[in-house]
């Protein structure tokens, strides 16, 4: 595979991660919107996702989501990508906060700043070429140095604008075994700075096996 093609498959990689709040907006038949701050949500709730080569506790409030179902609908599969799990929180202001864990096999670099680049790269084009021109996506920063269960990770946040509705979003990317693992997180952009504490405590928790 040349590397103008494993570049943009990992944009699409990261549009498709990106938009998973757009399938997710409004599905969520199980958690009821609140108008209460979420102050525990960093607290665990002993519940285990086992995902392909990690798990991870989820935060009280969330559940396990049907990863299979959002792949379907958009269309990951076509993108070699596998949306391998979701998690869903609280619905505020009609939207259900959530993250996706979205593994790739085709990687433009071994490098993972230049996978980054190149997911980030080009990303406006993949949202057209997914037939969703009227979504924007604005990166916040330039992506940061973390980690993720002692893997070596990057982390940016952006802001996604869905039909004048904003959301805030933050992604982790790491690169294992010749995989790329891009953890998604989407929250209302009112409530993002609340919630956001949730997702962290979850990637605390995470563990390769």
């Amino acid at each position: 595979m040349s590397r103008r093609r494993s570049a943009l498959s990992s944009s699409a990689l990261a549009a498709i991660a990106a938009l998973a709040l757009v399938a997710g907006c409004g599905d969520d038949d199980t958690n009821t919107e609140t108008d209460t701050e979420t102050g525990d949500a960093a607290a665990l709730s002993g519940t285990l996702i086992e995902g392909d080569g990690y798990s991870f506790d989820l935060a009280e409030g969330y559940e396990e989501g049907d990863a299979s179902g959002l792949a379907e609908s958009l269309g990951a599969a076509a993108q070699g990508a596998t949306v391998d799990s979701l998690a869903t929180g609280e619905t505020i202001n009609e939207f259900a906060t959530n993250l996706n864990v979205v593994i790739t096999e085709s990687l433009p670099s071994e490098d993972l700043d230049e996978v980054v680049e190149a997911s980030l790269d080009g990303l406006q084009e993949q949202l057209d070429a997914l037939g969703l021109g009227g979504t924007e996506i604005e990166v916040l920063a330039e992506p940061s140095e973390t980690t993720l269960g002692d893997e070596e990770a990057r982390q940016y946040d952006f802001v996604t604008t869905v039909e004048d509705t904003t959301y805030t979003q933050r992604q982790l990317v790491v690169l294992r075994d010749g995989r790329g693992y891009t953890i998604t997180f989407s929250a209302d952009g009112e409530s993002y700075e609340e919630e956001v504490a949730g997702f962290e405590a979850m990637m605390e928790s995470w563990e390769w096996e």
